[in-house]
């Protein structure tokens, strides 16, 4: 009897789950797909890079790639980069593991242009330069669903900061000297938006931007080398004995810095001696070497050679300050100094796009 009972039992309990559309044996829950890799669990770093924002800078030419995966890879992981254009992609560069393969590791060069493709109409075959440009980097990786885990552009930056600098005399005490070094405005380039209407500061970086810049000023005693004397036997064969190195010889008299700007930088009042012919002279030679480097590591130097003279102007009856001023350019021969902006003009560097270079040499 109390079997009879259990059987109908069951029966009802089998009914309401059949009515109910319930399984009294469900399947076992899928698993969750693991999600794609992003930029934001991939992690790639390049050795010369800058991040502003979404951003992303790379310095042009050779640069150390290292991609961070989640989780180890299997099979290979290689990069690709897009020529600037975006439009003609390269072949792949293969990355190297970490012992448990979610670290790689390899070399890619970026290249600011392009070579055009070839067509009827132009056979020239010469490559486009494009010093601030984008490209885009792939990531493929085994490790991917798809063939390409992570694609995400980037600016190759070769354009160097830039600025024109005068260096002006500044009269001080009795027979005193002292020199400034500062940035210019670009006199036919004004401000948009400014009232009233102000010049743009002839100083900068049209790519990745500005870091730093940094004045160092030196000085060489115009006796103290025996046959080595003037200007430029001083500079070539003592200042600059190495290439465009400094000599440790010189002596660093005052250094600026900053990271904005415009660029400024005084060299206090020096105290000058009479000469025979009137005049007041500095018993040194002074050079300036000013240094630019933008975000991602693009560095340009200015050097600039200075004779302090405190002098006497017959027009207007009376001594003032007076510093020549000449340019030098870095060269494999080591620093070639050149006149580019004019004989009595006391200008070095050149505004973004100026045709004034360093390569015309003194009259």
């Amino acid at each position: 009897m109390k079997k009879k009972y259990l059987v109908l039992l069951l029966i009802a309990v089998l009914s309401v789950f059949l009515l109910a559309g319930c399984n009294l044996f469900p399947p076992k829950p899928e698993p969750e797909p693991e999600p794609e890799p992003t930029l934001d669990n991939v992690k790639v770093e390049f050795s010369k890079e800058y991040r502003d924002g979404d951003r992303i800078y790379v310095k042009g030419g050779d640069n150390t790639i290292t991609v961070t995966f989640p989780a180890p890879v299997t099979g290979m992981v290689q990069v690709d980069l897009s020529d600037c254009t975006g439009n003609y992609a390269k072949g792949g560069t293969y990355l190297f593991p970490n012992t448990d393969r979610t670290v790689w590791t390899g070399s890619v060069s970026f290249v600011c242009g392009y070579m055009p493709p070839y067509t009827p109409c132009d056979t020239s075959c010469h490559p486009v330069d494009k010093p601030c440009c984008a490209t885009t980097v792939t990531i493929i990786s085994g490790a991917c669903e798809a063939d390409t885990c992570i694609a995400f552009p980037v600016i190759v930056d070769c354009d160097k900061p830039f600025a024109e600098l005068e260096i002006a005399p500044k009269d001080c005490c009795c027979s005193e000297c002292a020199v400034t070094i500062k940035s210019v405005a670009d006199p036919e380039e004004e401000e948009c938006g400014v009232c009233p209407p102000s010049l743009v500061p002839c100083c900068g970086d049209d790519c990745s931007g500005l870091a730093n810049w940094k004045v160092d000023v030196y000085r060489i005693k115009k006796k103290a080398y025996g046959s080595v004397c003037g200007l430029y036997g001083l500079l070539d064969k003592v200042a600059f004995a190495d290439c465009c190195e400094v000599s440790p010889c010189v002596k660093l008299v005052t250094s600026c810095e900053g990271v904005d700007c415009p660029i400024e930088c005084t060299l206090d009042c020096l105290e000058l001696e009479v000469y025979p012919d009137g005049n007041y002279y500095d018993e040194y030679y002074y050079f300036a070497i000013v240094t630019l480097k933008d975000n991602v590591g693009n560095t340009r130097n200015y050097y600039a050679a200075m004779v302090l003279i405190y002098k006497y102007n017959k027009t207007k009856d009376k001594y003032e300050c007076v510093v020549e001023v000449w340019e030098g350019c870095c060269t494999d021969d080591g620093i070639l100094w050149v006149d580019p902006h004019g004989k009595d003009s006391n200008l070095i560097g050149a505004c973004k796009g100026d045709s004034v270079t360093c390569n015309q040499p003194l009259p």
